[in-house]
């Protein structure tokens, strides 16, 4: 019986007392749809966009075989070149030597590096190779002095 009073007692304040509103209004529900449109608008494209992914992944494989032509050349004691034309290059030291950029990258010109045993280019200025795949390319530059390899995204 105790607990059917307890039970009606807070019936009769709850009823006594003023609406609880729960829920969102018109208003809100449109600015969240509107923001919520506006991000997709802005990061689909770029989760789906495999043309900056392909550029990026032929310029890392690029670098990553100009940093072996140059380990190549440091433990081998001779010097080694890597040369680039458009779709393939070659890199001595490395096996197999003819190697190709992924299937949609091209190079944008030919390039030729070629490392002393110390490891350094023997270039007059910094190199840079230019990689495009559809709208979207990647930049790798050889620095002059220290061999250095680094990518950019324009």
């Amino acid at each position: 019986m105790l607990m059917v009073n307890v039970i009606t007692k807070n019936v009769k304040k709850q009823r006594g007392s003023h609406k609880i509103q729960a829920g969102f209004t018109l208003t809100e529900l449109m600015i969240v749809i509107l923001i919520v449109g506006i991000l997709g608008a802005i990061v689909i494209p770029r989760l789906t966009s495999t043309s900056a992914m392909n550029a990026r992944l032929a310029a890392d494989l690029a670098a990553a075989d100009i940093r072996g032509v140059q380990a190549a050349a440091m433990s081998g004691g001779a010097a080694r070149a890597i040369s680039f034309t458009a779709q393939t290059y070659r890199a001595e030291g490395l096996i197999p030597e003819d190697r190709s950029l992924p299937p949609g990258a091209t190079a944008e010109s030919s390039r030729y590096v070629k490392f002393n045993t110390l490891g350094e280019p023997e270039l007059d200025a910094n190199l840079t190779l230019v990689i495009n795949s559809g709208l979207e390319s990647a930049s790798l530059t050889v620095e002059m002095l220290t061999g250095k390899v680094t990518i950019t995204n324009p």
